[in-house]
């Protein structure tokens, strides 16, 4: 003879209850992981935008100091060979002149 227990006693857990937790706990921690490695990638290429960024302002920067060193340059050249030609040309002047003489052009 067989004695038989109410179930509202001993309740029997239902296989599908425990296969639902264990799916909805791998699921959160997927999730989890996915949120966490997309963020990761992104902070990672923001990094790199703004170093990207940084380089291109140096860039830039260096880039107008090389032209005003051109620039300069060229001034400076040309300013050395007027005095060049000035000095080519006063070259028949006496050597210790009384008076202070001044060339024009």
């Amino acid at each position: 003879m067989a004695m038989v227990i109410p179930e509202p006693f001993f309740p029997q857990a239902s296989p599908w209850k425990a296969a639902f937790l264990v799916i909805l706990t791998m699921m959160g921690i997927l999730i989890s992981g996915t949120i966490y490695l997309l963020r990761r990638e992104h902070s990672g290429r923001l990094k790199v935008q703004q170093k990207r960024k940084h380089l291109q302002c140096e860039k830039d920067e260096l880039q107008t100091t090389k032209e005003d060193a051109l620039l300069s340059t060229s001034a400076l050249r040309e300013e050395l060979d007027g005095r060049k030609a000035a000095y080519r040309t006063g070259e028949c002047l006496p050597q210790c002149p009384t008076a202070p003489c001044v060339l024009a052009s």
